[in-house]
Formats: structure tokens, C-alpha cells, sequence
């Protein structure tokens, strides 16, 4: 054992430290990927889930948090100088970058370093666990662990009880036909698309390209490859256990980097400070209820039901990290902060390659950082600058080659003022700009009582001296974020611009040490009042202030309980149709159970609760399903290998079905084709049933209204080939109908 003081000097960090801020943000991203595991193989019990699956996505989530948590301490320890490529912002984007390339080689080398990779990753932070928690054991410990599990509920609840993802979304397919939400069904079939042809595609007939902002789903693909679950799979479980604690890491390790730039001062870190906590869980969760959210403008279930968006945010407060402490160095006037080939690789290479990779994932962000660059090069008088007028030219011109690769001229709308105002109550409008905003609002307002400055004058003198950049960026960003929806006829899609303002001012706020320091003094100061205050006064304090904490641990655990109800639903129609549905509630059973006393209890378990997860009643009501046997073929179908799949598509005859109907309750008939590209990851040859209305923005114009089948049920072998090697296919999978509910899948070699 090493003891304490041999240990290698970057192993040696004091509390109240950089570093340990550093390494609680790491503790709590690999806790919450556990605890999500956790949660989805107790939805799972009965239904036999592979328990290697979660424990590969938490050895993913390991090594995407500990490789450049790790790193960023040797690099630290061997520089004194803090360079931007040391930051572990930078650390970050290059290390999921470098990941997502391994795994996309995986399938084409045949060969996969993930088990040493996710070994690495659980093992290095399950060993930071264990140290951070041996240190600093006590009150704050436990309530730091009651804070991450409370916030893992919420997670869970938005992700899995929404209707889009579901930890038994086939299952609830097979016996119902699922929800009307198919962003998943929409997601899965293009990321898999990307994955074998490297086409944005539906493949619902062949694999014609689609302009969609698909980065993520190529990022998803790759880390299905790495961890060797199919890519259905990782929606619906990696989504949550590793993407999201990028998220998080997204706000809480830009900010360390921008506080590590503006303070040597002791550093509060998450487990210490119920300040940090409070704003994390005030902008995530929401401090008012759902309602009131919703009458301001903000998502009520936040930005994690959206996967692009989601992952666009954090890459983009990774890259914002990265240029701010690029920034800090080249403005500064010292000699030797910054050498002219880290500034070259910056202007040149990091951002106009970054904010184009932005702009695949999600177009609304490149826009938004666009016009962010736009101003910043004309506000800080940079065309003085050659290195930066090259950099300016590059990054825009990169920009217009991505925005006309993933948007489609179809989904071009229309002139219209306020249309997003339509969305929000009429009685609600004059507060949604302060509730809407409020994130920008509070950073710069916080930063303008630093500065002490006091009024208009002031103010005016400050921003022409250039003095508040931050403040100037975060309130033009919530400025120009509002401006898309209440033009344009751009539906929903105006929360994608509008929204992004909360995170980056909530990252520059938690970056700031003055002004955690100043709400820090605040409190404490009303602390120190409140205890000399009468009795009544205190309380009076404290029901004012108790319903913001207590909306935000209700709507965590309203979002946990709507996934435990979903659950139990699918759990009670299965006890329905195997014919062992009890007759009375498990509510009022258990209410009954605990009137009987230890005996009753007892009962109540054997009576109620094993049944609920009792795996031979589980597959008996599955196997009755007409839908039972198609969806488990096309499962098999995508255990194929990388190679089988990339040279077949699949041909369902019109008379299957089972097929055509599996989503009765989509919107339109044409998503239930998009099962097989999702689940089996294989293309349809002619996936547009007659009679499908076609949503031309969703599905890129494409695709077209037909009357009737090209290949009817009868058509011959040599027809179909004919048509599979058209579209560049050499093998066919014909699925038919057989008898008593069954299919049968033909396989056909057409050649070359």
C-alpha cells in the first residue's frame, strides 16, 4: 500500500482544492451512471436482460470521465504553465473524439480494445470513489450521495417515463403496439444507417440520404460498436447512462476550468457546497413547478429528452472551456503565454472544426456560436489580426458547407412574428422574458453589483471600454436566441435557440469564484441575521423559502414515480393477458398487507410481487402477441455481423401485417417501417406502404406518396433481386407470413 505522503505529487491533492473540485464533478458523473444502470436492470427483472450491457456503458462512462480527469493532473503536474490543450475541457472533447474513432474502426480492424478500455475506465473510478469517500467521510458525504441519487431519479424519470425511450419499449411494442412518440424509432434508424453505409438515411427504401444533423447518431454508433450492443440498445440505455453525465460534466468541468483561470483561492467543490448543488439542480430539475416553467418558456423535463441537443450542449460548453482559457493567454500582453503554433492550431484547426462538428449534431447550436464568433471577431477589433481573419473566414465557410449537408430545403418555413410567443399563455407573457432568461439575468446582474457599477452611465462607459465581455456575450446569446421562433414559423424548434442561454450562463456563473463567493456571503450573512431574529421571523424565512426546495425534490420524485407507474403498467397488462392478474391493486394490497402484520406481508409477496416479475408468465403473455415472433426475428437479425448486414436489405411482403401495423398509435404509417432500420439495422426495399402520408421535412424529400406496391406479395425472386441489386445490395431477406401468426424469413443471394 502507499502510504499518503509517497504517493506521486499529482496524486496528492488537498481538500477545498482545483483538483478535488475536479474529482467529486468525476465521482458524481460515475455514481449517476451507476445508479441509472441500476434503475434499468430493476425495470428489467423477469424480462432477462444481459447484465454485461450496463456494467460495459459504466466502464464507457468511466473511461470518458477518468482519462481526462487523469490527464489533465499529469499534464498539470508536468506544465506549470495552464495551456488550453491541458484544460480538461479540451481533455474532454478530445478524449470522446478519440473514442468514437476507435470505435468506428472496431467493425472494419475486427478488433475491439474495449475490454481493456472499460476495465480501466470502472476500475479508475471506482478506485476515485473509494478515495474521495475514505477522505472525506461525514455529513457532507452522505448528503452529497442523497443529492446525486435524488438527481438520478429525475434523470431516470424524464428519460425512461416519457414515451420516447422506455427500458421496455420492444416489449411494450409486442403487446400493445407502444406509444405515439417515435423519435426513437426515427433516431435509431438513421444512426444505424450511419453506422454500416455512413448515410444519413431512414433506410425505408434502400438507404437514399437524408439532410439531418445525424452526429449524434454517429456518436451513438461508435460507442455501440466499441461496447457491442446493437445500436437500438444504446438509445435506450446508453443515452441515459453515458450521455447524460457528459452533460453534466459539460457544465461542471468547463466551469472548474474557467474558475481555475480567475482564483487561486480555495476552491468549493460540489460535495462541500449546498450553493452549487442548489443552482445545478435549480436549472436542471426547476425550483418552480412544471407549470410555471411551461408558462415561461422552458422545457419542464429540461434538455436531456433531446439526444442531439443534449450532447450539442455539453461539446459546446467543452469547447467553450477550451477557447475561454485559449482566450485568458493570447489577450493577455505578457511575453510567451501563448506561441504561435497553439494559436494557429486554435484559430485554424479547434474552432472552426468544432463549431462545424457542433453544426451535425444540432444546426440550431452552430448558428447560435456563429453568430457568437461573428461578434466576438468585431467586438474585440480582431480583423487586426491575420491569423484571426483567416480563422473567421474558415469557420464560416465550413459553417455554410455543414448547414446545407444536414438541412434540408423542405423544412424552409415562413415569415412569422411572435409564432413562438403562441406557445406561452397570453396572461403569462409579460414574465417570460424574466423567467425565460432568468440564468442570463442573474450572471449579469451578479457581475454588474461586482463591479460596482451603479448606473446607466456607468454602464454604458463599461461596455464601450470592453470591460464586461462575458456579460456582453451571455445577454447578445439570449438576445439572438429569442429571435428564430418569434420570426420564423419554426415550431418547438425555437427551445433549441432559446434554451441554450440557461446553460452557458449557468457554466460561466458556476465558473465564477466572485460571484460563488459573493451568493456564498449572502447566505451565510442572512444565516448569521436569521439567528437573531424572533422565532416567528425564522420561520417566516423558512416558508418562504422551503417551496423551492421541496417543487424541486417533489418533480425529481413525481418523474421516478411516473416511471415506476409505467412499469408496473406493462407489468399488470402482462398478468392480464397470461390470465394471473390479482384482483385487487398492489396499492390496496399492500395497504391490507401492512394491517395483517408480518404474515400478510408475506403473503403480499408471494401473491403479488413475485407474479409481477415472474419470467415464465412474462414470456407466455409475450409469445401470444401476434407481434411476438416479427419483433423477435428482426432482434436475431440484428445480431447479424457488421459485414452481413452492410451487403443485405430486408423485403416485407405487403401481406405481412404484423409489419405494417406495428406502431398503431404513430402519427403517421409510415414510422412503423422504420422498426426494421432501428431494431434489425437493416434497410427495407420498399418500406413506404400505399396510401402513407409522407412528412416531407421529417423524412428530407426523399421519399413519396405511392398508390400502390412496386413488389407486390407474389413478386418473384429473380424481381425483387432485381431491384435489391439496383439499390446496391447483393442479399435479400424476404420476410412472408406463415401460418398461426407466424413469419418466416427467406434469404435470397442475388449476387453481385
Amino acid at each position: 500500500m502507499i502510504e499518503p505522503g509517497n504517493r506521486p505529487t499529482f496524486l496528492r491533492w488537498s481538500r477545498k482544492s482545483s483538483t478535488d473540485a475536479r474529482a467529486w464533478v468525476a465521482t458524481f458523473a460515475f455514481i449517476v451512471s451507476a445508479f441509472l444502470s441500476l434503475i434499468y436492470l430493476l425495470c428489467r427483472v423477469g424480462f432477462g436482460t444481459p447484465i454485461g450491457r450496463p456494467l460495459a456503458l459504466m466502464g464507457l462512462s468511466g473511461w470518458l470521465t477518468m482519462v481526462p480527469f487523469g490527464l489533465h493532473l499529469v499534464l498539470r503536474e508536468a506544465e506549470a504553465r495552464y495551456s488550453w490543450f491541458t484544460s480538461e475541457s479540451f481533455l474532454a472533447l478530445a478524449t470522446i473524439l478519440v473514442t468514437a474513432f476507435v470505435g468506428w474502426l472496431v467493425p472494419r480492424a475486427g478488433l475491439n480494445p474495449f475490454p481493456l478500455f472499460g476495465a480501466a475506465g470502472g476500475l479508475g473510478a471506482l478506485l476515485l470513489i473509494a478515495r474521495q469517500f475514505t477522505l472525506s467521510a461525514g455529513r457532507s458525504t452522505k448528503w452529497f450521495l442523497a443529492a446525486t441519487v435524488l438527481m438520478s431519479v429525475w434523470i431516470a424519470g424524464v428519460e425512461w417515463a416519457n414515451g420516447f425511450l422506455s427500458p421496455l419499449i420492444l416489449e411494450n411494442v409486442i403487446l400493445n403496439g407502444g406509444t405515439s412518440k417515435v423519435d426513437t424509432w426515427y433516431l435509431s434508424s438513421i444512426s444505424n444507417m450511419v453506422q454500416l453505409h455512413g448515410v444519413a438515411s431512414h433506410g425505408l427504401n434502400g438507404i437514399p440520404s437524408l439532410s439531418y444533423h445525424y452526429g449524434s447518431g454517429w456518436l451513438f454508433a461508435q460507442f455501440a460498436n466499441l461496447t457491442g450492443m446493437p445500436v437500438f440498445d444504446f438509445f435506450n440505455l446508453g443515452v441515459p447512462v453515458v450521455l447524460i453525465p457528459i452533460f453534466f460534466r459539460g457544465i461542471l468541468v468547463t466551469a472548474n476550468d474557467l474558475r481555475d483561470r480567475r482564483a487561486n483561492e480555495q476552491f468549493r467543490s460540489l460535495h462541500e457546497s449546498p450553493l452549487i448543488w442548489a443552482l445545478l439542480a435549480a436549472a436542471t430539475i426547476g425550483a418552480l413547478p412544471p407549470m410555471a416553467l411551461h408558462a415561461g418558456g422552458i422545457w419542464a423535463s429540461g434538455p436531456i429528452l433531446s439526444e442531439s441537443y443534449v450532447t450539442a450542449i455539453a461539446l459546446s460548453l467543452f469547447a467553450i472551456g477550451t477557447f475561454g482559457c485559449f482566450w485568458m493567454d493570447w489577450s493577455d500582453p505578457s511575453p510567451g503565454k501563448t506561441g504561435k503554433s497553439s494559436s494557429a492550431l486554435m484559430l485554424l484547426g479547434f474552432i472552426p472544426l468544432t463549431l462545424a462538428g457542433i453544426g451535425i449534431i444540432k444546426v440550431s447550436q452552430l448558428l447560435l456560436l456563429l453568430t457568437m464568433v461573428g461578434w466576438f471577431f468585431l467586438r474585440r477589433s480582431l480583423w487586426k489580426k491575420p491569423l484571426a481573419v483567416v480563422s473567421i473566414l474558415l469557420t464560416f465557410a465550413l459553417a455554410l458547407l455543414v448547414y446545407r449537408h444536414v438541412v434540408t430545403p423542405e423544412r424552409a418555413t415562413g415569415f412569422s412574428p411572435l409564432h413562438f410567443m403562441q406557445f406561452i399563455p397570453t396572461a403569462a407573457w409579460i414574465f417570460f422574458p424574466f423567467i425565460h432568461l432568468f440564468w442570463t439575468w442573474a450572471y449579469a446582474l451578479l457581475r454588474i453589483y461586482l463591479l460596482r457599477i451603479r448606473d446607466l452611465r456607468e454602464l454604458g462607459t463599461a461596455l464601450k471600454s470592453g470591460r464586461i465581455p462575458d456579460v456582453e456575450f451571455v445577454v447578445l446569446l439570449g438576445i439572438v436566441g429569442l429571435i428564430p421562433g418569434n420570426v420564423f414559423d419554426i415550431s418547438s424548434d425555437q427551445y433549441y435557440f432559446s434554451d441554450y442561454q440557461r446553460w452557458v450562463a449557468l457554466t460561466m456563473l458556476l465558473g465564477s469564484p466572485a460571484i460563488l463567493t459573493l451568493l456564498g456571503n449572502w447566505f451565510a450573512e442572512l444565516g448569521e441575521r436569521g439567528q437573531r431574529l424572533p422565532s416567528l421571523a425564522k420561520k417566516t424565512g423558512i416558508v418562504l423559502l422551503a417551496p423551492f426546495a421541496i417543487t424541486m425534490v417533489f418533480t425529481a420524485l413525481t418523474w421516478g414515480s411516473r416511471l415506476v407507474s409505467a412499469n408496473l403498467a406493462t407489468r399488470r397488462e402482462i398478468q392480464s393477458v397470461a390470465g394471473t392478474l390479482p384482483s385487487e391493486g398492489v396499492g390496496l394490497g399492500f395497504v391490507r398487507a401492512l394491517k395483517s402484520g408480518p404474515s400478510g406481508l408475506s403473503s403480499f409477496r408471494s401473491s403479488q410481487l413475485r407474479p409481477l416479475a415472474d419470467a415464465n408468465t412474462i414470456q407466455l403473455a409475450l409469445k401470444a402477441s401476434p407481434r411476438f415472433e416479427l419483433v423477435s426475428k428482426l432482434r436475431g437479425l440484428g445480431e447479424a455481423s457488421w459485414q452481413q448486414r452492410r451487403e443485405t436489405v430486408l423485403f416485407v411482403q405487403p401481406d405481412v401485417q404484423q409489419f405494417w401495423s406495428l406502431l398503431p398509435r404513430a402519427p403517421l404509417c409510415v414510422y412503423s417501417a422504420m422498426v426494421a432500420p432501428a431494431v434489425a439495422g437493416i434497410p427495407v426495399l420498399q418500406g413506404v406502404p400505399p396510401g402513407c402520408e409522407i412528412p416531407v421535412a421529417q423524412l428530407g424529400g426523399n421519399y413519396r406518396k405511392v398508390d400502390r406496391w412496386e413488389l407486390e406479395a407474389d413478386a418473384t425472386s429473380s424481381a425483387v433481386c432485381a431491384q435489391a441489386r439496383q439499390k446496391g445490395f447483393r442479399r435479400v431477406l424476404r420476410i412472408r407470413p406463415a401460418q398461426n401468426n407466424r413469419i418466416s424469413v427467406i434469404p435470397l443471394d442475388c449476387g453481385a
